[in-house]
């Protein structure tokens, strides 16, 4: 996986996507989304959103402006709030950044990190909410990398990042805060 090319990655997630779904995290990715510290007016993205999670129109229901970006859902209609396409996410600057268990997943976690932190406008936080804080759930291929001892606060510190401590906002997920420049 860490030597696939970048489309043979996205056929591989495009293929799995296709008839596979991941359980609901709602519960989880609200409680990871409220360590961005949200705030009415902010604008905040949650990044590798899935179809099937409730958390961004239920955050939306509570009058806060969140987005959703997500390249490899199956076919069909998108709520208006979930893009597929990068660059449009890209060309916008958000106040909050989630991931949720999608960090365990990239082949060059600094870069991504990196990409995401320029999409921050100043004093913006990241989240990067896994369990692969800890070297877990590794019986699947898609976990490329984790993130045991210092490699988080390695990380922060390669992308010109602070980081906060480790929370816990759900049992079983893991979510540190990355405070962008």
């Amino acid at each position: 996986m860490l030597r696939m090319s970048e489309s043979d990655l996205a056929r591989e997630y495009r293929e799995l996507y296709a008839t596979y779904e991941e359980g609901d995290s709602t519960e989880s990715e609200i409680a990871s989304f409220r360590l961005l510290g949200l705030r009415p007016g902010g604008r905040y993205l949650n990044y590798g959103c899935g179809r099937w999670s409730r958390s961004i129109p239920t955050l939306r229901a509570e009058g806060y402006d969140v987005v959703g970006y997500e390249p490899f859902s199956h076919e069909g209609a998108l709520p208006e709030y979930i893009v597929t396409n990068e660059s449009v996410v890209g060309a916008q600057r958000f106040d909050g950044i989630l991931t949720h268990n999608i960090l365990e997943h990239v082949q060059d976690p600094v870069a991504f990190t990196k990409q995401l932190g320029s999409w921050l406008k100043p004093g913006g936080r990241l989240v990067h909410a896994t369990p692969c804080y800890d070297y877990a759930f590794d019986f699947t291929r898609f976990h490329v990398v984790f993130f045991p001892g210092r490699s988080a606060e390695v990380l922060a510190a390669r992308c010109g990042m602070t980081l906060g401590p480790l929370e816990v906002p759900v049992t079983g997920q893991l979510a540190r805060v990355f405070n962008g420049a």
